[in-house]
């Protein structure tokens, strides 16, 4: 039984190793416009392979294995943007989303500014940035370029 574990201990290190890979891109693609059609894309795929194998479409599943080269250098186009941001990213080293620190400090500035706008009985509408991407607003809006402030 030893000698299995130490013939496989390279399988498990792989299989962490890939699984930390996929989660990271996930992670970074989660937000994006693209996850919505990757989603899309893979649900048909998924169905379309299941019932052609469910049902022994040979057609079907030939055309699939031999699109598959073909869908990933379209996966390429089309997720180009995504992957270009996801590259800038990794080359710029901000994988990781802002400390605790940060956050809590930005929560405290949050808090006194709705507080303030509160008592001088002032409305707003604050769009923070979460799961889902606002850039495609940013792209259509005026950027202010305005530092954040209780005031």
């Amino acid at each position: 039984m030893w000698t299995n574990i130490q013939d496989h201990w390279r399988d498990g290190i792989e299989i962490l190793l890939l699984a930390a890979c996929i989660y990271q891109v996930y992670k970074a693609f989660r937000a994006t416009r693209g996850a919505q059609i990757l989603v899309g894309l893979g649900t048909v795929l998924v169905a379309l392979t299941l019932v052609s194998t469910i049902f022994r479409f040979e057609v079907i599943q030939w055309i699939i294995t031999r699109a598959a080269a073909i869908l990933a250098f379209a996966l390429i186009v089309i997720f180009q943007p995504e992957l270009r941001n996801g590259l800038a990213r990794l080359g710029s080293n901000r994988l990781f989303s802002f400390s605790s620190k940060r956050r809590v400090a930005f929560l405290e500035r949050f808090a006194d500014a709705v507080i303030n706008l509160s008592k001088k009985r002032v409305g707003a509408l604050f769009a923070i940035q979460r799961d889902i991407s606002l850039k495609e607003h940013l792209e259509s809006g005026v950027v202010l370029d305005a530092q954040f402030s209780p005031e």
